[in-house]
């Protein structure tokens, strides 16, 4: 199966929708209009309404732009509330011996009490590296295989 390709609406695509949304045109002749799915126009308006219930471009765009950077912004804005379980987290993970999965349902487990994000949370923030845990990077990957590389060749 083809995964399918898709693009944003331009601002010129936006613009046209408003324009025609206010000369009272229908869903289906501005989808013809830009060439898409009829679905896809009533998405774009069902999201980006103001308050008044009018579509406006300018705010569509501004609205795109909160979505897309709103999955950075809420990583690390309740972090105090996780305080305890960052601590218990850091004590108990070892890479080697007690991974990430295995350390959080340890942590639900023993201490059901506490607040804690998802597993999914946990992951976004050791990707980020700005949580107790770090994730590894390619530097690291690196040297270590140079490292092992070193100690084969003292063996021979």
């Amino acid at each position: 199966m083809e995964k399918r390709k898709f693009k944003h609406f331009s601002f010129e695509d936006l613009v046209k929708i408003e324009f025609l949304l206010q000369n009272n045109k229908s869903i289906r002749f501005i989808a013809k209009q830009l060439n898409v799915s009829p679905s896809t126009v009533s998405r774009e308006i069902k999201r980006n309404l103001n308050e008044y219930g009018i579509y406006e471009a300018n705010l569509a765009i501004r609205k795109r732009q909160k979505r897309y950077y709103h999955r950075y912004y809420f990583k690390f804005v309740e972090l105090g509330k996780y305080e305890e379980f960052s601590r218990i987290f850091a004590l108990k993970y070892d890479k080697k011996v007690h991974g990430v999965k295995a350390t959080y349902f340890y942590i639900v487990e023993n201490f059901p009490n506490i607040e804690r994000p998802s597993l999914n949370t946990v992951f976004n923030w050791i990707q980020t590296n700005k949580w107790v845990i770090v994730g590894t990077t390619d530097s690291e990957n690196i040297t270590k295989k140079t490292e092992k590389e070193l100690e084969m060749a003292c063996k021979d």
